[in-house]
This record gives C-alpha cells, structure tokens and sequence, in this order.
C-alpha cells in the first residue's frame, strides 16, 4: 500500500474533529461526502469523506482535503434547524418528495457554505478550487456530455454548475461557458422563473436560513 495513502487516511480521522472543535465521528467510506446529524438535536454526529482507494490519483488525493472543508463547513456554518425545513420525522425524511426537496436545497447551500468557509479559514480556497476542478473534469462534464441527446436527462446533472455558476463561482462559470449548458432549455427556464432578488441572494447569502 502507497505509505502516503494511509498517511492522508490516518489524519483525516483526526484533521476534522481539530478544524470543527467537535466530537465528531469520522467514517470514509463510498463516493460521497456528507454530515450525518442527529433528527432530534440537529447536532451533526458523523463526517464521511470518500474512500480512498489504494491506487488513488495525486489530482484525487489533493481533492480530498476540498472534501474535508467542504463538509467542515457544513459542520461549522450550516445551521440544521433550517436545513431542508428542519424536518425530524424518520417516515417524512424518506419520502420521495422530501429527498428531492433536501437534495435541492443542500445544491444552494453548498454554494454559500464554500463561500463562507474561506472567512474562516482562508486557506480553505485552494483546497475548494482544486475539489471544484477535479468533480468538473471527472464527475460532472463526462455526466453531462454522455446525456447530450436528452436535454431533460442532462439538465439533471446541469443543475449543480448551473447555481454554482449563478452564485459566481468561477470554475462553473467556466464549465457552464465553455460546454454551452446556458443553452439547455430547462437551465433557460430555471433562470427565467428565479427573482432578481433570489439570483442576488446566491451570490450574497451567509446563512442556511438566508
């Protein structure tokens, strides 16, 4: 096993609970990284960072601490008691209509929380801009360009740069011009319905509650 590999697995467990201050547990595991939170106090409990495989890539490797500010900021910034509407009941929480809520809702929260981590830890930027690069050049761009005969279908992986890009994030911005997505219809029609005032909201907002 690359003695580096473990190195970055061992200090994961302890980097998080060190830049939050809390007794969080820290799981690496899957594709995925999120906060677990307790339904009744709306206190987070466990922070997942992806797994990272034996064979990981440099360019992956230094995604990963992207990974851990990011969800260190939903930790130290996301105030649970408004995220998704703050629903506690275990039955609501698994119902289609409230996943799909929950799942829009953390697409605008992730864009304020990346934004206000960087007051906190300055250094934060170029881990997020490295995260942001590596999920456009392996997740998001190849998702979106393998869709490209079904406007409705690409608009679901369209989404996600589309209100990074609106809340001024530079590198989808990029992507958003470079791919021609402003095009999609259904983005076309998401920017037609949005206020002017909620459009200034996703670059300005500081606050779950926002």
């Amino acid at each position: 096993m690359n003695r580096e590999i473990q190195e970055l697995r061992e200090t994961i467990t302890k980097l998080v609970p060190l830049l939050t201050g809390k007794g969080l547990a820290v799981t690496q595991r899957g594709s995925q990284a999120y906060v677990q939170t307790d339904p009744k106090t709306k206190k987070p409990v466990v922070v997942n960072i992806p797994s990272i495989s034996d064979n990981a890539t440099p360019e992956f490797c230094e995604a990963i601490q992207g990974y851990i500010d990011h969800e260190v900021a939903h930790v130290l910034i996301t105030d649970w008691h408004y995220y998704a509407g703050g629903e506690s009941d275990p039955k609501k929480i698994m119902t289609p209509a409230y996943q799909a809520f929950q799942n829009t809702h953390n697409i605008v929260e992730d864009t304020m929380i990346e934004r206000e981590i960087v007051k906190i830890f300055p250094g934060s930027r170029r881990n997020i801009e490295k995260l942001r690069r590596e999920f456009i050049k392996t997740i998001s761009t190849p998702a979106i360009e393998a869709r490209k005969g079904d406007p409705k279908d690409q608009f679901r992986y369209i989404i996600v740069p589309l209100m990074r890009a609106l809340a001024g994030h530079e590198e989808f911005i990029e992507q958003m011009d470079k791919g021609k997505y402003w095009d999609n219809p259904y983005a076309k029609e998401v920017i037609a319905k949005l206020k002017p005032e909620t459009l200034k909201a996703l670059k300005s907002c500081s606050t779950t509650k926002e």
